[in-house]
Order: C-alpha cells, then sequence, then structure tokens
C-alpha cells in the first residue's frame, strides 16, 4: 500500500509540473502588461529525479539478458542491452519528467559487430572505446516521456552525449587509477568524478544537466551498503546496483537549477596526488615480482620456440635456458652444481658465481609447476647439511655465516620450494638447536658453465648426472656418530647417574611381587618421585603402617660396592622426621633392605 500510494504522489507531481509548464507556455504567448514600480520575481520549480525500479527486476533483466547472450553464443547481446535499457529508463525520472527509450537491437547490431571488428584488428586496444560509444548511443535513444519526435528536426532540442570519446576514456582510466592505487578508499570520489564527467555531457531534449553527489556522503552509503550485506551474509551484494542507480538518479538536476553542484577541482588533485604517491610505493615493492613473472613468461616462451640448448632432459633444458637468459647475460660463468633435495624426478641446483659487484652469490633452483623457480641471491653463503636427532631426516640449508662469526642464518631448500622464507637464527652455543639438529658441511662438486660453452658445458653435466654423483664426501657415519652423541647427551639430561647404573626422572612405583607375604602392602603403598635438582617426593606405608607423604631431598652416595664389575651406588633421601637409602643395581630400579621399586 506504502508503495503504490509514494508512487501515485509522484505521478502526481509529474502532472503538477507539466500543468505549470502549460500555464507559462500559455502566459507567454500574451504579454503581461506591468504596472509601474511593479516587481516580479522569477521562481525556477524544478521536479524532482528517482529511480523508481525495484532490484529484482533489474536481476530479472540482467538474467534474462545473460541468458539470451549465452545462447545465441552472444550474437543477441544488442537486443539484450536494449530490453534491460527500456525497462531501467522508463523507471527513472529526472525533474519530474520520466524518461524513455526507443532503442532497438537491430539499430546496435550493425554499431557492435562493428565495434567488436575493430577490436580485434587492433588486438584489443579498440575496446577501451566501446563504453563512450555505447553511452552516445544509448544517451541519444533517450528521451523524457512527452518527448516530440518532430521537435528532433531542431538541433537543439536533440538527446545527445556531447562529451568525446577520448575524454571518456581518460576520464575512465584516471578515475580507475585513483580508485586502485587508493585501495578503494577513495572509490567513491572516482565514482562522482565519472558520473560528473557523464551527466554534465549528457543533453535530454535540449535539456542539459548536472550532477550534485557529494563523495562523502556516497562514502556513508557504501559503509551501510557494506554493513547490510554482512549482515545478510552477502544477500544484500544483489541490492547495492539499484541502491547505486538511485543515488546517482537522485543527484541529477536541470542545469542552472541548483547551486550544489559536483566540484571537479575541489575533489580531483588530492585523491590523484594521494593515489600516485601510493602507485610509486606499489611499483617499488612490485617490481621484483613484476620482473620475475615477466621472466619466467619469456623463459616460457624460449622454451616453447625451442631454444639452441639441449641437453636430453626436459629440466636439464629448463635449468640452462634460465642459466642463459638471467645469469649468463651479466657473468661470463658460474658454478654449478646438482643435487636432489626432495627424491623427485626433477634434481634441484646449486649456483655460484661473482656478480659485477665482485660480491660471492649463491642461488637456489628448483622447478615447480613446469618452471624454473629461484631463491633470492643469498651473499658469502654455504651448504650444509643437517639431520634431525630424532628422526634422522636429512635436511639441505642455505647458511649465511655473520661477519667475524660463526654464527648466521639458516634457510632450509625445501622450505625454499614452498615459498615458506622463514630464517632460523643459528648459534654455535645453542643447546636448543643441537638436540634437534647435527649440522655438517657438505662437499659439492660444482661444474664450471661458460657462457660461450653453454650447449656443450650443460650436456656434459646433466648427461654424467647419477642421482647423487655429484656429492663427493661421505657423512653418514660423521652424522651417525654425532647423532649419538647428541642424543646421549639428551638423555643424560633426562636422567640421574647412580654408579654404573642410572635412574630416569618420573614416578617409580611399589613392585609388588617381590614383596614378603607378612608385609601385605600394595602398589599403592610405595610411591617415589624423583625430579631434576635433587629435589623428590614420597608416599609411602612401612610394614609397621607408620605413613609418609612429604617432599624430600637426596643425594647420590658413591661406594666401592661391585656387582659384576659394575659399581653400585644409592639414592640417600631425606625427608622431615626420617630418611631412607634406595641402592640402584639396575636401571630405572630402586631397592631396599624391604622391597623394589621400578618407573611407571
Amino acid at each position: 500500500m506504502g508503495k503504490s500510494k509514494r508512487k501515485k504522489e509522484r505521478k502526481n507531481k509529474e502532472i503538477k509540473v507539466q500543468e505549470n509548464t502549460n500555464i507559462e507556455e500559455k502566459e507567454i504567448k500574451e504579454p503581461v502588461k506591468l504596472k509601474e514600480e511593479t516587481s516580479v520575481k522569477i521562481i525556477v520549480i524544478s521536479g524532482e529525479s528517482y529511480f523508481d525500479g525495484s532490484f529484482i527486476g533489474l536481476l530479472a533483466w540482467k538474467l534474462l539478458g545473460y541468458i539470451i547472450t549465452i545462447i545465441t553464443f552472444g550474437l543477441a547481446h544488442p537486443f539484450a542491452l536494449c530490453m534491460r535499457y527500456n525497462w531501467q529508463t522508463k523507471h527513472t525520472v529526472v525533474n519530474g519528467k520520466r524518461l524513455k527509450f526507443d532503442g532497438h537491437g537491430y539499430q546496435l547490431i550493425g554499431k557492435w559487430i562493428w565495434w567488436w571488428i575493430l577490436t580485434i584488428i587492433t588486438f584489443g586496444l579498440y575496446y577501451i572505446f566501446i563504453p563512450a560509444q555505447k553511452r552516445k548511443w544509448i544517451v541519444k535513444h533517450t528521451h523524457y516521456e512527452n518527448y516530440d519526435k518532430d521537435s528532433e528536426e531542431d538541433e537543439n532540442n536533440k538527446s545527445k552525449f556531447t562529451g568525446s570519446i577520448f575524454a571518456y576514456v581518460g576520464w575512465s582510466l584516471l578515475t580507475s587509477f585513483i580508485a586502485i592505487f587508493s585501495f578503494g578508499l577513495l572509490l567513491p570520489v572516482s565514482i562522482c568524478l565519472m558520473k560528473n564527467f557523464q551527466i554534465k555531457h549528457t543533453i535530454y531534449d535540449g535539456e542539459e544537466l548536472e550532477f550534485t553527489g557529494d563523495p562523502i556522503n556516497l562514502l556513508l552509503n557504501c559503509l551501510k551498503w557494506i554493513g547490510l550485506t554482512l549482515i545478510t551474509f552477502g544477500l544484500y551484494s544483489f541490492v547495492i546496483e539499484t541502491s547505486v542507480i538511485k543515488w546517482t538518479v537522485k543527484n541529477i538536476v536541470k542545469k542552472g537549477v541548483s547551486k550544489k553542484v559536483f566540484s571537479t577541482e575541489k575533489y580531483l588533485l588530492i585523491p590523484l596526488l594521494i593515489s600516485f604517491i601510493s602507485f610509486i610505493v606499489v611499483s617499488i615493492f612490485a617490481y621484483p615480482l613484476i620482473d620475475d613473472y615477466i621472466d619466467s613468461i619469456k623463459e616460457e616462451i624460449d622454451y616453447i620456440i625451442q631454444d639452441e640448448v639441449y641437453t636430453g632432459q626436459d629440466w636439464g633444458d629448463k635449468y640452462a635456458l634460465y642459466l642463459k637468459h638471467h645469469i649468463l647475460d651479466d657473468v661470463l660463468e658460474v658454478r654449478v652444481a646438482i643435487v636432489n633435495v626432495d627424491e623427485s624426478s626433477s634434481p634441484e641446483l646449486f649456483i655460484n658465481y661473482t656478480n659485477k659487484d665482485k660480491e660471492n652469490i649463491t642461488k637456489f633452483l628448483y622447478i615447480k609447476d613446469k618452471t624454473v623457480q629461484s631463491s633470492r641471491n643469498y651473499k658469502n653463503a654455504e651448504i650444509k647439511l643437517l639431520c634431525t636427532v630424532e628422526d634422522e631426516e636429512y635436511k639441505w640449508a642455505i647458511f649465511t655465516p655473520e661477519k667475524e662469526s660463526e654464527n648466521g642464518k639458516l634457510y632450509f631448500t625445501d622450505k625454499l620450494m614452498e615459498e615458506d622464507f622463514e630464517k632460523i637464527e643459528y648459534k654455535k652455543e645453542d643447546k636448543e638447536f643441537q638436540r634437534k639438529y647435527v649440522m655438517r658441511n657438505i662437499n659439492l662438486i660444482y661444474y664450471y658453465i661458460s657462457k660461450d660453452e653453454l650447449h656443450n658445458d650443460m650436456n656434459a653435466l646433466i648427461g654424467n648426472y647419477e642421482g647423487d654423483n655429484y656429492i663427493t664426501s661421505s657423512v653418514d657415519n660423521e652424522f651417525k656418530k654425532a647423532i649419538e652423541a647428541e642424543r646421549l647427551e639428551i638423555e643424560n639430561l633426562k636422567r640421574l647417574q647412580v654408579g654404573d647404573y642410572y635412574a630416569k626422572y618420573g614416578t617409580y612405583k611399589l613392585y609388588t611381587n617381590g614383596l614378603h607375604s607378612r608385609f601385605a602392602l600394595e602398589e599403592d603403598d610405595e610411591i617415589f618421585e624423583l625430579k631434576a635438582g635433587g629435589v623428590c617426593h614420597i608416599k609411602r606405608t612401612n610394614h609397621l603402617g607408620n605413613e609418609v607423604d612429604k617432599d624430600c631431598t637426596y643425594q647420590v652416595a658413591d661406594s666401592n660396592y661391585i656387582i659384576d664389575s659394575k659399581k653400585i651406588a644409592t639414592i640417600n633421601v631425606t625427608y622431615e622426621g626420617g630418611n631412607t637409602n634406595y641402592q640402584v643395581k639396575d636401571n630405572n630400579v630402586l631397592t631396599n633392605s624391604w622391597y623394589t621399586l621400578k618407573l611407571k
């Protein structure tokens, strides 16, 4: 009811405006005689601008247009556009006068085909001019509802778009630049700038228009629309286009009617300056990524056109082309060693060379998604092989030492292949690192690859490669000895040495099978918790029924007592009100004169 009432009121407004217009025309035909000293106050009345189409209607016509376009393989796209513009235009009221659209698909299809022919023969360049051409055609066929076709013979009464095609393209690029390089923050400003250009160059039936939109008002609306989209889990996003159309139409007025007109000078300079500064900053940081992307495309093109380097292996050809176009352009020769970091069918390359600045550079190359990927440059780097103490897993790493120090940074090559550049700070005396890894230098056989002999050198290198035959040093025994030593040290941190035996830190419980039956003790009658640092806890019920549940301290008492050529020692435990002694004659077994405790 409310919606139909509003439509009725708006219709009445349109009728009143038309009636007022007719009255004015009649009065102008008859000259009015004014008495002396009579003042005349001229009031210009402008009707309301609004869009009364629903988002469901807009969505339905867009979907219908997509369906028609798809099933006709794009041939009927001009007809789909005209159907949509016809609906959208007849729901648009500008200055109290409803618009209508008299364009037809058969009028547009010839132009549409011609535009796409020009796009094809210019390799896509003409595509940027199509929106301006389309805008000109749409405005030409848009009129007010009471439009008299015969009046179009007068040039001053025509509907037309007066902006040039090049200006349209320029403003499109400029506003896109502001929106992109402000990361969307200045999108409302860019929208208003483009809408202002479009509307102030639009004439309907000889009537010039102006744009009164305010970017701050649009920003607040955008925030509201985004909030509603989030609250409705994205459903409101279907309404946003309709909301933008309503906001735009609301801010269209007849030229000269409103003092509140959008100012290009006010809103262009600062946003453009901000976006330009942002563009420079982004370009500085994005250049390496763009350069790598261009290099990868260049590499692919070189490979497709079958460059002159053939090694007999697909991965070898790719590495050879990378060296040719990315390394040997700047230096005369490099040193190359082949390894197989991840046991894949395509081994990896460590390359080493001296650049123009006399710096020693090491890079790591690998193949991912059928293209060569490269690590960054590592200066004065060393190749290390690490083995995990826990499971003896081997890891390759690039080590960059600190100046005049044995410390440095480690970059695991398997992480580099996953594009995870997290580094590990290495310190020689870092016990935590040593308990996790054992690190050794690795001797690689490097082959020289020269710029002039690239073909022959790469052929020899790839042809002679068999597994890990370019690694000369056998490190397995060294690693195993070092790993065992680290494991033993780790174990020693977890246990107490008692004579020639040890007792691990933990909880010891009564071993009941060895008890004399007359004591009738249960398993929980004796619990002894051995901790590092000389502290412990004892909970016991002895054979006399006395209970103890107290913290305690202990010391290891050596003795000359020998069994099977092994020294037997004692843990002397002291607690408030008493003491007890545990003899260790087997690993993780405590005994006294009455019973035995075992580690649980």
